[in-house]
Parts: structure tokens; sequence; C-alpha cells
């Protein structure tokens, strides 16, 4: 749908208590307070030490808080419980310490947060975005870069005190030794992330063996298209040893907690129309596009898609096999129009289909007409259809005296006629049962109109014309004069 489709498909369709289980166990569901949202964390054993304490610590702790946080708490190092029978009733999902670590793993998850699921997760679980395009993108868009070593106390400053997050937090305070993560680019640099906690510059240089320099490195934010957040801090027991970073995490499930119970379309809102969730679903689909992530472009898109000259598969298959050296995205997204009914939407907008190599690009205007169905509480991509938008030529300059000699009316057939007449400086062409349109000159003869991709062709003998060629997509329909004394030259005003 997304490459560039010449042929017009047009598809309107309406559619309506801590339970740490052993590897290979799914984990307890605390049946005993069914009310209460349930969070889900996950953890490994094994590894780097300092991970692993901090992940056995941090699943005590949110156990023993269950009771006055209001919610039910279990945790599992069993990340094959990362799947859809587990995730459909869990409000948040918490990484202490690793990252799922399967292809089945990591599409469970994806269908959780297009959902509407929540994540919390803690410095290693991180590391996802380097070898995960989708999670890199969850992530704000950076991936690791650096870190100190060894661990280190280090000063932080809190970006937003407003936020709930950071609610309560010291402006500037110093936490307790940590693996402090840079990375790239910064995720502050995508509009999308609210930073809420940076390292402050007189850190620097952090470190002995690796060390920080400088530069711009958030140890906590918020992707805003997502109900997720991340906290840099995670390495070695010491992050429970005072009462800072303890609160912020129970402010950040508390924060996430309070969002929308139900399971709707990513990052959805309940004050959001259904109209703005289709735009929403319409930009981020574009955007994995851009970024040739196959897999989550996917997840905007139904799976009995009419996607144009393909369908939904063949144009993933493409977009995997696209070469590193090209990007091909869209920009100028603009003049979007979206029309709701019940659970299917029309949208129209434009955009320019760009084609990046090295230093060159190239970019294909297109006006693009879309039909979206609504299934699960998401937006999906059901068909559509896109045409070139027109490049006018530019006008050449020519005497308006010689309009004189093509003004009349000229006949394709019966009933169907061009009248051509001047209207002071401009030429004007109406064709029957339409207004008048200004026609500009491409050449002494040949005419256009603008943002159309046909042309006017005169035929002239003895310096009057004599025939009309209408001439559009290789093709034309020949028109004769007929005149009428109606229709002699007007006078130029």
């Amino acid at each position: 749908m997304e490459r560039s489709v010449r042929t017009l498909l047009v598809v309107v369709s309406t559619i309506l208590a801590l339970t740490a289980t052993a590897r290979g166990q799914q984990p307890a569901r605390s049946p005993e307070q069914p009310s209460r949202p349930r969070i889900l964390a996950f953890y490994t054993v094994g590894g780097e030490l300092d991970h692993v304490l901090f992940g056995q610590q941090a699943a005590r702790a949110l156990a023993a808080g269950q009771g006055s946080g209001g919610y039910a708490f279990t945790a599992t190092t069993d990340w094959d419980a990362l799947n859809d029978d587990n995730l459909r009733d869990t409000r948040v999902v918490v990484w202490l310490n690793d990252s799922p670590h399967t292809p089945a793993q990591r599409e469970a998850f994806e269908r959780y947060v297009d959902r509407g699921g929540a994540w919390l997760g803690f410095h290693a679980a991180g590391f996802g975005s380097n070898a995960w395009p989708w999670f890199t993108g969850f992530m704000g868009g950076g991936r690791f870069a650096a870190s100190n070593w060894p661990s280190l106390p280090a000063r932080l400053n809190v970006d937003d005190p407003s936020h709930p997050i950071v609610a309560g937090t010291p402006a500037t305070f110093v936490a307790p030794i940590n693996e402090w993560y840079a990375w790239a680019p910064s995720p502050r640099a995508n509009a999308a992330v609210k930073v809420l906690m940076t390292l402050d510059a007189s850190n620097f240089p952090l470190g002995i063996k690796n060390t920080l320099n400088g530069g711009d490195i958030p140890v906590a934010w918020t992707n805003t298209r997502y109900r997720m957040v991340y906290l840099n801090f995670g390495h070695g027991d010491r992050i429970f040893s005072t009462s800072v970073l303890p609160a912020i995490i129970d402010n950040s499930l508390r924060f996430l907690l309070t969002g929308p119970a139900s399971m709707a379309t990513p990052a959805a809102t309940e004050s959001e129309s259904a109209a703005a969730q289709v735009e929403r679903a319409l930009r981020e689909r574009l955007d994995a596009y851009g970024r040739g992530d196959a897999e989550a472009w996917g997840r905007f898109v139904a799976d009995d898609c009419v996607c144009g000259h393909s369908n939904k598969a063949g144009l993933q298959a493409e977009m995997r096999g696209r070469p590193a050296g090209v990007r091909i995205g869209a920009s100028d997204i603009g003049e979007v129009e979206v029309r709701v009914q019940g659970d299917a939407a029309a949208v129209r907008y434009r955009m320019t289909e760009t084609t990046t190599i090295g230093a060159q690009q190239v970019g294909v205007p297109l006006i693009k007409a879309e039909t979206f169905v609504r299934r699960d509480g998401r937006w999906l991509l059901l068909g559509g259809a896109e045409t070139v938008q027109p490049v006018d030529p530019p006008a050449v300059a020519i005497d308006p005296a010689r309009f004189d000699a093509l003004v009349g009316r000229y006949e394709y057939g019966p009933g169907v006629v061009d009248v051509v007449t001047r209207d002071g400086d401009r030429l004007m062409v109406q064709a029957t049962g339409s207004p008048a349109e200004e026609l500009f000159p491409e050449t002494a003869t040949t005419f256009f109109l603008k943002g159309q991709p046909w042309r006017y062709a005169f035929d002239l003998e003895g310096g009057r014309a004599v025939s009309l060629r209408f001439r559009m997509f290789g093709r034309e329909l020949a028109a004769r004069r007929v005149d009428s004394p109606s229709l002699a030259p007007s006078t130029p005003r």
C-alpha cells in the first residue's frame, strides 16, 4: 500500500502475593483478589550478578507493596509466560532485568502493547532495542551506546517536577551506585518522549574503565505514544537503600495503573475521538514503513487488506528485502480528512513518498484514499487507492491577444462540448455541466489546468484554431470547432 501503486482501487467496507516460579512454569494468578489490577513481572536469574540481585530485590519489594499499592502482583522467571493468554488480563508488564528472548515472546508483547497494555522497564530491559526494531521505536528511537564502569553514584536532575512519576522527588539528588547508560540518539530527540530525569553535567567524566564524558543522558522517560515508563537504574542491590528511587518506582506503577483499563488502540485516551485515533494509526503506520519495520507496520494493517498490487504478507516481504542503503518513507503528510461511520472510516490525505539512496533522493507526491476498520479496539488499514499528484509545468508568457484565435466551441460528440472563452488576460475552458476553469499556457498551443494531469492542445489552420485535442495519460479525445456567433472574441478588460 505504501509503494508507488499507480492504479486506483477503491475499497469500501463496514465491519463491525510474589509467586516466583521455576523455569517452565506459568505464573500464578492471585485469584483471591480478582478486582485488583494485575501486574506481571519478568526477571532472569542467570547472567550478570548485579542484574540478578536487583531483579530479586525488586520482585520482593513489589510483592510486599501490593497491599498498599492496590494491585495484585505476580513475578516469574519463565519468559515463555509472555504470551497472549497471560497478558489478556494484565494491566502492567514489568521487565526487571532482561527482555524477551524469542520472536514469539516479542510478538506477544507487541500485541499486548497494541491493545493498550502498559510497561515498566528497568536498566538492562532497555537492551532489547539493539536487536529489535519495533522495541527501538517503543523506547523512543535510541539504542544503547555507552556506559560507565565501575558502577558509581551520580547526581540526577528532575526535568519536570510537575509530572506524577517524579512528584515529591528533590529537584536534584545523588542516586546510589548504578551503571548509567547513554543512548544514541538521545530519547529527548523524539518529540513524543517526555524525559523525566537526566544525569547532571557535574558527573562527567563518570567512570574509570568505561567513561561517560558528557552529553545529554536521560535516565528516566516515557514515550507518550504508549503507556510505558523506562527507568535506567537497576544495577546491584543498592537501589532500595534510599527512599527516593523506590518512591519513583511506586509513582511509575501508579501512573501506569491509572491509565485506561480497557485494551484499546495504542496510547488511545478516553477523550481521544475516533477520527483522531484513525489519524494516529495512519501516521504510526507510515512511520513504521519509513523505518522499514515490517512487523510494526503490520500491526496497523488488516490481515485481509487489499493492498494495491499485493497483500499484507507480500508488502511485508518487500520491506524485509529492502536493501540496507535504500530508504523509502513518507513526508509532507497533510490535508488529512477522516470520516468515521461506526467501526469503519474513510481517510483522504496527501503525502510525498521519498526514496533515498545515499545522498540522492527523489519524491513522488501522492493523493491517497484509504478505508480503515476497527477490530478488537484497533483501527486497521483494510484497503485503499493512491494516484500521483501532478506537478504543474511552468507557464510560458504569451500575448493574451493570441487567445482570440482559440476562442470557440469544441464538440467531442452530440451534447459534449468544451467552450473556450477569453476573460481579460485569461483563457478559460468550460466543459458541459462544469464551471469555467483557467487554462495556463505550456506552449503557444498547449494548455493545462493547475493540479491536473491532462492537456488541451489546439490545432491551427491559417492562424485560427480548428480543433481541440484533450490529452490524458497518453491518450486523447478529439473535438472539432463548431462556432456560435455568441462566442466572438471578447474585448480585453
